[in-house]
Parts: structure tokens; sequence; C-alpha cells
């Protein structure tokens, strides 16, 4: 019941607050910044399904909360379960689902530089002539690059100036480094490795120096008769330890950027040096 009324007056608060000053300012942001939101002449397109969304998003989210409310006190019932359950469905359908639909941004220069700042600036280059939506670059994401890419992006690097060039190269030279976070992670990976290999190997080899050089053999004998007399059992072991490690092969290389990302860290930086021995050096 509060929780019903809570949202309610929430969003009647969240719609009064956009209607006086978030519209203005999503224009203001996306007119000003055409270059640093990377949607080039689809701006307006852009202005206006964020405007659908949110203002479906709040009115939808308000009404509904507030017959929620009033249906609770009316039949004495406690219906915040499903206001939450139709805040969850209506967040995924506007925001998720429709929201996809938005032309795709595709801007670099406003964006930190990681490891996947080389894919960030692929996609610009190659893709900032096409109207491609979020779904559209969300499966891109997961593929490695085409042909088409690759002249689309040699084209469009040959047009740059010197000085974006420049800032490209030095993008793809930071984004070997890697942030803090990356480092962190690939320091934590590496120590929780090997302490986990150095401790199961201790503990394996000294339970075989215990069944074969100990006095009780009993540990090897019940293992070979286990498997001995559990065949079919066993292969399934091994069928679904194989079949676990290919979906996860299959994740990695179909559901994850990490083609795509290292075709744009082989290709990209010989592009760039590329165009810039046709780019002519301008004298001051």
């Amino acid at each position: 019941m509060w929780f019903s009324c809570f949202f309610s007056v929430f969003w009647l608060l969240a719609i009064i607050f956009w209607y006086c000053k978030g519209s203005t300012l999503i224009k203001n942001n996306y007119e000003t910044n055409k270059e640093l939101w990377g949607y080039g002449d689809r701006v307006e397109e852009v202005i206006k399904k964020v405007n659908l969304e949110l203002g479906c998003y709040f009115w939808i989210s308000f009404v509904a909360s507030t017959l929620m409310s009033v249906i609770g006190v009316y039949f004495e019932k406690n219906l915040d379960f499903l206001t939450m359950i139709l805040f969850i469905i209506l967040t995924v359908s506007i925001f998720g689902i429709y929201g996809n639909t938005e032309p795709a941004f595709l801007g670099y220069k406003g964006e930190p530089i990681d490891k996947n700042i080389t894919v960030k600036i692929w996609n610009y280059l190659a893709l900032k002539d096409k109207e491609i939506n979020k779904f559209d670059l969300f499966f891109r994401r997961m593929t490695g690059v085409t042909i088409d890419e690759l002249n689309n992006v040699k084209t469009t690097l040959n047009s740059l100036s010197e000085e974006d060039l420049l800032d490209i190269k030095e993008a793809i030279e930071l984004s070997e480094i890697g942030t803090i976070s990356e480092f962190a992670f690939n320091s934590v990976k590496k120590y929780l490795l090997a302490l986990f290999t150095t401790v199961f190997g201790i503990t394996s080899l000294t339970k075989i120096f215990e069944n074969y050089f100990g006095d009780n053999n009993e540990s090897v004998d019940t293992i070979i008769q286990f498997f001995a007399s559990n065949a079919l059992l066993s292969i399934f072991i091994v069928l679904s330890i194989f079949l676990i490690s290919l979906i996860v092969l299959w994740w990695l290389n179909n559901l994850t950027s990490v083609n795509r990302r290292r075709h744009c860290n082989e290709l990209l930086m010989k592009y760039v040096e590329e165009a810039r021995k046709k780019t002519p050096i301008r004298i001051e």
C-alpha cells in the first residue's frame, strides 16, 4: 500500500520536474554537442524518441501506481507487490525494448579511454553514415568486422585532419595501458589463479604420494572401482564437462565483443598510420 502511494507521489513530482526542466536540458545537450553525442543529423529524431520514452514512462507509472493505491484502499488489499512487478515490466518494455530502437550512439570523443575505445572509434568510422539503431549496434558488437566496414574505415580516416588522426593514435596507445580497474582485476585474477593452482597442486601431489607410497591404497582402489563399475556415468560426466566448455567458448565467440575488439586492435592503428602518410602536413 505504502509503496504504491509513494510511487504515485514520486512520479507526479518527476513529471512536474521533467516538464519544467528535463525536456529543455535534453534538447540543449543534444543540440549544442552534436559531434560529442555522435548522432550526426539524427539529433532531432533522438530528441523526439527520448521525450516520448520519458513521457510514456512517467505518465504510465504515475497512473498505474495511483490506480493501485486507490484499488488497494477500496478493497483493503496490499497491492505493493503488483506495483513493483508492473514497474519492472514498464522499465523493461519502454527502455529495454522500445528504447533500443533509438538511433545508435556512435560518438567517441567524449568517451573514457579503456580497452574498448578501439571498438567505439571503429564503429564511428565505419557506421557514422549509416542509419542504425541500438539493436543493430548491439549485434554488430558481437561479430567481427566486415569487408564493407574495412573500406568505410579507410575512406573516413583519409578524410580526417592530422589532428584527428593524432587523437585516435594517442587513444589507441593509451588503451593499451589499461585502467586501474582493469589492472587490479587482472592482477587479482593472476594471483588468485596462482594461489588456486599452488594449493590444488600441493593437495593433489600429497594425495598421490599418500595413495601410492602410504600404507593405505584404499582410496585409489575406490576411485578405480567407481569408474570401472559406472562406465556410463563416467562417460556422462566427461561429455558434460566437454559440453560446458563448448557453451563457454560459444558464449565468448558470439555473445561478447571479444572478436570485434581483437580485429579493431589489430587493424585500426595500421589504418591510422596509412592515412597519416596520405594526409598533407599543414605549415602554419
